[in-house]
């Protein structure tokens, strides 16, 4: 018997509180797993928008800082 066939045999023998406060879960648990699997380059993207930079701030940041990242980060010296 499989999870699906055991979960829908305690169900029938399961009282109506019960079952109510389990959809009640599944249905939670289903909207939290589909947030998680929601893509997150969307996520980061909507959090930058937050962020306010004008062409003035933009200007200012290093040019090299993908290459550089460690420099920056952690003050290692340039490669």
């Amino acid at each position: 018997m499989n999870t699906k066939e055991r979960l829908l045999q305690e169900i029938e023998q399961a009282p109506d509180s019960l079952i109510e406060e389990t959809l009640n879960f599944l249905l939670s648990a289903q909207a939290s797993y589909a947030k998680s699997e929601s893509n997150v380059g969307d996520a980061i993207l909507k959090l930058l928008e937050d962020i306010p930079l004008d062409n003035d701030d933009l200007e200012k940041l290093p040019t090299d800082l993908a290459n550089q990242h460690d420099h920056y980060l952690y003050g290692v010296p340039k490669s």
